[in-house]
């Protein structure tokens, strides 16, 4: 009896490290996505903390370059938490990309492990039967010699 040999276990290894690679990708786009979240609530909460310190220090006294300094500077923050969160949805994209590619990946994985299993079980199968004709052919042989030997 052969042993059972899946003709496509090449393209399923492939298939899997095309998924051990898609994994790879998800998971850096996710630290990428979180690392620039990250920024973007710094500078959400620097920019809270200038606001509160400009609101402070107009109600002890009002000096015009220190406002125009800090308003330029709560402008330029405001700037950037703009910029990050452009950066942020761009590395959710990404990450949402390949969690999709990840996804197709796995699809494909279980569609060739599927495949294998019923391959392994035709295979199963037609051992059984040639199995079962062996020992039908054996048995009538054996039942053909005994009618012969009794006929004489």
């Amino acid at each position: 009896m052969k042993k059972f040999q899946f003709r496509l276990e090449k393209i399923k290894k492939l298939r899997e490290d095309s998924k051990r690679q898609a994994q790879r990708d998800f998971a850096q786009a996710k630290l990428e996505e979180l690392q620039e979240q990250r920024v973007l609530e710094k500078l959400e909460e620097e920019a809270r903390l200038r606001r509160l310190r400009e609101r402070d220090s107009r109600i002890k006294r009002v000096i015009p370059a220190i406002l125009r300094r800090t308003h330029d500077y709560i402008k330029q923050i405001d700037f950037l938490i703009g910029h990050q969160s452009g950066r942020v949805a761009s590395a959710s994209l990404h990450s949402e990309e390949c969690r999709e590619t990840l996804e197709k990946a796995t699809k494909e994985e279980k569609k060739f492990e599927r495949l294998k299993e019923i391959r392994r079980e035709e295979y199963i199968r037609d051992m059984n039967l040639q199995l079962q004709k062996e020992t039908d052919e054996i048995a009538s042989t054996a039942v053909c010699r005994q009618q012969q030997s009794t006929s004489r």
